[in-house]
């Protein structure tokens, strides 16, 4: 391991740590002045504890949940090269697998760690972008993975969802 990754990990580290605290911060005060402080105390320790399991909840659940599909190289024969590349020159030891979720709305997102991820893109978004624009999302993506942002990422995610 270099001193530049090192150092990354840690500058993650400590901005994740900030961002969690702020954000379990605003939550707990937001439930205590409507709820009371008994009940923000429970709240604030029921999403502590739901911070811990959010990292264990199964991809195959979630890919359900979104009715995702997985695409090989028949059915995006470019796409699938694109996203081999990217995975190569990122230094990942895996492609990441690609689904396609059926929903009109652009977008595209990724689960997982540099190991083993999953990359979804919406069909909005697989009509609107030509291959070269894909190929960007992709790249996108891909930097989430190689830079470890995907678990950080989801806990905000529930955070905001929470507050």
């Amino acid at each position: 391991m270099t001193a530049a990754s090192a150092s990354h990990r840690l500058l993650n580290f400590v901005q994740s740590a900030l961002l969690l605290g702020l954000m379990a911060a605003i939550a707990w005060v937001s439930v205590t002045v409507i709820l009371g402080p008994g009940t923000g105390l429970l709240v604030a320790l029921g999403m502590v504890a739901g911070l811990f399991l959010a990292p264990d909840l199964s991809r195959r659940m979630l890919l359900s949940a979104y009715r995702a599909q997985r695409l090989r190289g028949r059915e995006a024969p470019g796409l699938i090269a694109a996203l081999t590349e990217l995975a190569r020159r990122a230094g990942l030891t895996r492609t990441p697998a690609l689904y396609r979720v059926p929903s009109r709305l652009p977008n595209a997102f990724a689960m997982g760690s540099p190991e083993d991820s999953t990359i979804c893109v919406t069909d909005g978004l697989l009509e609107i972008l030509d291959g070269r624009e894909l190929a960007s999302v992709l790249a996108h993506e891909i930097g989430h993975i190689a830079h470890r942002d995907l678990w950080i990422m989801g806990l905000a995610d529930v955070m905001s969802r929470l507050v």
